[in-house]
């Protein structure tokens, strides 16, 4: 840039010269900086509520927060598009964006990525998400458990929501009793105004509560109602699930006492591994049944058979449709003293299951650690958070029921705890709407923290849609087909799972879906490894 001499700067060098010049062209553009992010601080101030809208924007997007790619949004200059993976295949997309391909340098395969045509940086979307089958809505019609959820399951949670809120609320200061209530009204219009009318998603144009993946919208709601508390001065950490949470726990105490002297038995005894791993796997299947999501549009008497499904363990053996228990034996026998994992699911009862099954791997030398991984925050009314999971063990070492067995469970859990034999994590992406196949691409340091395991137990029904995409796959799909890119190179995977949503792979030519009467519950127990790996029997 042109740089004029100042009168008591006649004898300066030319380094010394250029020197200012190259200082005058920094304060230039320190300044010019300084006035652009005023002015995007002007418009954010301007658009409305803009802070709650930002951080609504990114947040949903489950991208880091971006000011310029936000403010292009609310503009209207840029639209989200639908986040596709590699090996599925895709849709029409937004015509803001254009997708380019390009040859990788490891590989000859061609991969795509998406180019901003405006400048700003790509807003990365998982709605819908394309997968390799036509995916379930509520739009699939009435009859349909999609269609019972959207608009009888989804409107009562809420309805629950609002509830808690408001109850808490009252416990509360004037100040934060208000701050609650308004949040109670929020959802309350999420209600009204938005999901009993079948409106438009927020930022998702075109995809209605009805229309758009039921999956997908479901994770959508939940990260509604967190954002709601997320923006909020009192009630960030406030879960609103968490009495029924603790309720669900309290009210089995029969079978928590049953539990406590099974496994107090086994770590004492020599029992036979192969028959004492299907007796703790197929009760921490059984748990599985302990779902408050679904339970909350069930009468009292549909509720007490579904939690009792698995008392008969004989009976419930015969309920397995899909059963690989002595396959995922034979892999645990093989890897053993190895590191395995829980992805968990429901708190309460279910929870207290998966610790006894836990326990049983350890004390039978089976597990030289366990690693818990849970979710960040209220997520489909039960499953377990950090907060769950430390109320669980203080709930167990305080002993109401004077059960010395809990007692002494309660104080071993603290050990393994305390010396690092259980590990409990949580990450941020087990509560998006991201089918597991992407794990990969977007939470590449758990990707690598889950291959070092040497089994996964991935529990429940949510986390069995998430793996195989929760999309309309042929019954006999097998299981290791259905969860795409985490058949290869990652550790064997056996779900427990009592069956809740539509989605069903690994039936046989003669066992089908069909076969069984409609209130049947059905469970199921897959298993997949990697094609390198070989069991032998």
């Amino acid at each position: 840039m042109f740089c004029r001499g100042l009168p008591n700067r006649t004898q300066e060098t030319s380094i010394q010269r250029e020197e200012s010049c190259r200082e005058m062209d920094y304060n230039i553009h320190f300044y010019y900086d300084v006035i652009i992010l005023g002015l995007e601080y002007l418009i954010f101030l301007m658009h409305y509520n803009l802070l709650e809208k930002i951080l609504f924007y990114n947040y949903l997007c489950y991208q880091p927060f971006s000011i310029k790619g936000a403010i292009a949004e609310l503009l209207g200059s840029e639209k989200c598009a639908p986040a596709i993976p590699l090996n599925c295949p895709g849709q029409e997309r937004d015509p803001p964006r254009q997708l380019e391909h390009f040859h990788s340098s490891k590989s000859d395969k061609k991969q795509y990525k998406w180019r901003s045509l405006k400048g700003f940086s790509p807003l990365i979307m998982p709605t819908p998400q394309n997968p390799p089958h036509p995916y379930y809505a509520g739009s699939d019609g009435p009859g349909t458990f999609p269609y019972i959820t959207v608009t009888q399951r989804w409107p009562s949670i809420l309805r629950g929501v609002m509830a808690d809120m408001k109850a808490a609320a009252q416990q509360e200061s004037s100040e934060k009793a208000k701050e609650g209530e308004h949040i109670a009204d929020q959802v309350e219009l999420m209600l009204q105004e938005e999901l009993l009318k079948d409106a438009p998603l927020r930022y998702f144009h075109g995809k209605t509560w009805m229309t758009a993946g039921w999956l997908w919208t479901e994770c959508y709601m939940y990260r509604r109602i967190h954002h709601l508390l997320l923006i909020s001065t009192h009630w960030m950490d406030f879960d609103p699930f968490f009495t029924k949470k603790t309720s669900n726990f309290e009210g089995n105490k029969e079978q928590i006492l049953q539990l406590s002297n099974k496994i107090t038995k086994a770590v004492d005894s020599n029992g036979d591994s192969r028959i004492l791993f299907h007796e703790f796997a197929s009760t921490c299947l059984w748990g599985n049944s302990h779902d408050l999501s679904l339970l909350a549009t069930m009468t009292e008497s549909e509720a007490a058979r579904q939690k009792s499904s698995g008392n008969n363990l004989k009976e419930q053996e015969r309920l397995i449709v899909v059963n690989h228990l002595d396959q995922s034996w034979l892999a645990i026998e093989r890897t053993k003293k190895g590191r395995i994992d829980f992805v968990c699911d429901n708190a309460g009862f279910e929870q207290f299951v998966d610790l006894i099954f836990a326990d049983w791997l350890v004390s039978s030398n089976h597990a030289s650690e366990v690693h818990f991984h849970l979710k960040t925050y209220g997520w489909f009314v039960s499953d377990t958070t950090l907060p769950d999971f430390h109320w669980l063990l203080e709930h167990c070492r305080a002993n109401e029921y004077n059960f010395p067995e809990l007692t002494q469970l309660a104080e071993r859990w603290k050990s393994y705890i305390e010396k690092g034999v259980w590990k409990v994590r949580t990450h941020p992406f087990w509560t998006t709407g991201y089918s597991y196949w992407s794990i990969q691409s977007e939470a590449p340091d758990l990707y690598d923290d889950l291959r070092s395991s040497s089994h996964i137990f991935f529990k429940g029904d949510l986390n069995f849609r998430k793996l195989t995409y929760d999309c309309k796959w042929p019954t006999t799909t097998p299981f290791v087909q259905a969860i795409g890119p985490l058949s290869q190179d990652f550790p064997p995977i056996t779900v427990l799972r009592t069956n809740k949503a539509d989605v069903i792979v690994g039936l046989t030519d003669k066992i089908q879906k069909a076969e069984y009467p409609e209130n049947m519950q059905l469970f199921f127990s897959a298993l997949a490894l990697d094609n390198s790996r070989k069991l032998n029997h």
